[in-house]
């Protein structure tokens, strides 16, 4: 239907004006949509692996794995910006893609942007919880007594 419009367009001498919006207003409908799903997808990269990473040590991903970004001289989080420019020197991990294979073998696991940056990525135990790939916690000894009370 839009090549045939298009022709329609191409072969008459005086189009229809109206030919063209009908041809446009589709297209502008999702370039907005388009444009509106791009702005919010910048948005969570900026809330959850600059904001929330930088303050926290911790994005989203890193919460649920346990793990924490620190930086190696004091192992506090490194903040928002400097959360930002280890996101663009991962581009070097990714240039060469022996970055992103590095920590297989480096002792202290960190990634080119991580060494440059001199940030580690540590385990972080959940508040209460076992340290990850530690033992589980022993269970409580018995008392002796009934847990339901005595019985008659």
């Amino acid at each position: 239907l839009v090549y045939v419009r298009i022709i329609e367009l191409a072969t008459t001498a005086n189009p229809d004006p109206s030919l063209l919006g009908d041809l446009l207003r589709p297209a502008l409908v999702w370039t907005i949509i388009g444009l509106v799903l791009m702005l919010a997808a910048i948005g969570w990269l900026w809330y959850n692996r600059w904001l929330t990473a930088g303050r926290t040590g911790q994005s989203m991903g890193k919460r649920v794995l346990r793990t924490k970004l620190v930086a190696e001289v004091n192992g506090r989080p490194i903040g928002g910006v400097n959360a930002f420019l280890r996101d663009l020197l991962h581009v070097l991990d990714g240039a060469f893609f022996i970055g992103y294979l590095w920590p297989l073998w480096d002792a202290k696991r960190q990634t080119f942007s991580d060494t440059i940056m001199k940030t580690v990525v540590i385990d972080h135990p959940a508040p209460g919880g076992p340290p990850p790939g530690g033992p589980a916690p022993a269970a409580p000894a018995p008392t002796g007594a009934d847990p339901y009370g005595p019985t008659s």
